[in-house]
């Protein structure tokens, strides 16, 4: 009935002087043939006057207290002390940070998130909601990503992976931190930290990436960052969400509109573009058996993300086989990136917060 007397508002022509007249009459006269046992037409026509009514008067409250600025902010850990903080990292370069402290502090472990390309930290919200009770925490946007700059050139994975080591120092975490966790291109950040930084970490999730870049890939990064330069953000969108969360894969009911596709369209356009090169040509398979010696490793990735699970595989056994401490963990039904699994984040959650305490 509301739909029906919007229509009726939306043919009204602006030269009638009595459009309330003219729309109670012909929805009076509709509802006349179609009243359900019981119910009057003046009962009909009431409820769906209030019913408007109410509507207009939530949708100009909400306007008017700006709530869809704020429909992305995370809701504060009850059980942490939350902050979030710019830290300058080099010249040209400041990362936006998040930090959930426990509240016994430094006696209990801390874990870093890394986002993926096209993100920002917030994707993690769903597990550091879970681990925060245990640990402390801390996540960042990766350069040119969610509010930390956009880098005057293009990035290396070697930078990015750096970049951890500096706000571990900036903010006096104590090292080694419990773990590193990151998916995609924060999987390869954080499989590149171990390498960089083998005395800062007990242990790493790297989730949904590759100890190195396919020749194929270079092209592939070309095409997108064509894509995106010529028909803009929203189109990039356009043709990530189906690789990101293909037939088959789960995913939260309204999390790719609502959660995932903003998060693309909102990366700047150079940030996307610096980090796409940072993937084009990077190799981390010669150090990586090396830096895990002494250490633990959990690899995991959605079960309908290509090829990712059987390269991940491949090299949680070639790892193994080297006497290091290295498990593969592939998540049913997820494509790209588990953590906006439906029903099955807690899962992922789970398998991580095993890995984390064993």
């Amino acid at each position: 009935m509301l739909c029906k007397l919007r229509h009726l508002h939306s043919q009204m022509r602006p030269q009638d002087t009595r459009k309330s007249n003219i729309v109670y009459n012909t929805l009076r006269s509709e509802l006349q043939n179609q009243l359900p046992s019981g119910i009057t037409v003046e009962q009909q026509l009431t409820e769906a006057a209030v019913t408007t009514a109410t509507y207009n008067m939530v949708s100009r409250f909400l306007v008017a207290s700006d709530i869809d600025e704020h429909a992305n902010t995370m809701t504060p850990f009850p059980a942490a002390d939350c902050q979030i903080r710019t830290i300058f990292i080099e010249n040209g370069v400041t990362l936006n940070t998040f930090v959930a402290k426990h509240p016994e502090g430094d006696k209990k472990p801390w874990i870093v998130f890394v986002n993926s390309l096209l993100t920002d930290y917030s994707m993690w919200e769903g597990v550091m909601a879970r681990l925060s009770a245990k640990y402390n925490i801390l996540a960042y946007d990766q350069r040119g990503h969610g509010k930390s700059s956009v880098p005057q050139q293009p990035c290396t994975v070697e930078q990015l992976s750096d970049d951890i080591a500096k706000l571990l120092s900036q903010l006096n975490i104590p090292t080694p931190v419990r773990a590193v966790i990151g998916i995609s291109q924060g999987g390869a950040t954080t499989l590149s930290f171990a390498i960089r930084h083998p005395d800062k970490f007990e242990k790493i999730v790297a989730c949904d990436t590759q100890i190195k870049s396919p020749e194929a890939n270079r092209k592939a990064w070309d095409e997108r960052i064509k894509l995106a330069r010529r028909e803009g953000m929203s189109a990039l969108a356009d043709a990530t969400l189906p690789r990101w969360f293909p037939p088959g894969s789960q995913l939260v009911r309204g999390a790719q509109e609502h959660l995932v596709r903003p998060m693309i369209e909102n990366t700047k356009l150079e940030g996307f573009v610096a980090g796409a090169r940072a993937l084009q040509g990077y190799d981390l398979s010669g150090g990586i058996s090396e830096a895990l010696k002494g250490k633990e490793a959990l690899l995991i990735a959605g079960e309908k993300d290509g090829k990712l699970p059987e390269g991940l595989s491949k090299l949680a056994e070639q790892l193994k086989a080297d006497g290091r401490d290295v498990s593969f963990y592939q998540v049913p039904n997820a494509g790209h990136l588990p953590v906006f699994l439906d029903n099955g984040l807690q899962e992922f959650v789970e398998r991580v917060e095993a890995f984390l305490e064993e």
